[in-house]
């Protein structure tokens, strides 16, 4: 975390994840996804002392993941993972959303897991809203793929749309 402070930016305090991908901040914690260090909840409430309140290792399903992106919507974390990825993946393997109940960032529950071959995420209360990039298999055309959160156990897609060019946006907030 840094400050403007007199003399320019200078560092309050810092964590280390190989390979982060993406931050997202809510309110006190830090949501990062990364490709070699798995993903984490950062306490960045004392912004000099940052503490890991919990982290996924990069074996989760059986060998090195790659997370890609990571959205913060309400009480939940919606994670994009590579599994089985030991590098860049998109394009030749399949991703996963992880769908975690936050309440407690400290013991995240794990709602759901789906395929989703998403390269950018964008959230609403009740949305995830999904770039998914064209792969010329199972993702013949780049789309934005919208699925309901309202039950975050049983995540559905509840509509879609193709898209011309290549899905590459960030929407971060309201």
């Amino acid at each position: 975390m840094d400050s403007l402070g007199s003399e320019g930016l200078y560092s309050q305090g810092f964590f280390s994840l190989s390979g982060a991908n993406n931050t997202f901040i809510d309110s006190d914690y830090a949501y990062v996804a990364s490709s070699f260090d798995g993903a984490a909840i950062i306490d960045a409430s004392d912004v000099s002392e940052p503490v890991t309140v919990w982290k996924i290792q990069p074996d989760n399903f059986g060998s090195r993941d790659n997370f890609t992106d990571v959205i913060v919507t309400g009480n939940l974390a919606i994670f994009i993972a590579y599994p089985g990825c030991g590098g860049w993946c998109q394009g030749t393997f399949k991703s996963i959303a992880q769908v975690y109940e936050i309440t407690n960032p400290a013991e995240p529950v794990l709602m759901d897991d789906f395929e989703l071959n998403a390269s950018s995420l964008g959230a609403d209360e009740n949305f995830l809203y999904a770039a998914i990039s064209a792969d010329g298999g199972a993702e013949p055309v780049p789309q934005l793929r919208i699925i309901d959160l309202s039950n975050p156990a049983s995540a559905d897609t509840v509509g879609s749309i193709e898209i011309s060019g290549e899905a590459n946006w960030q929407y971060r907030g309201k």
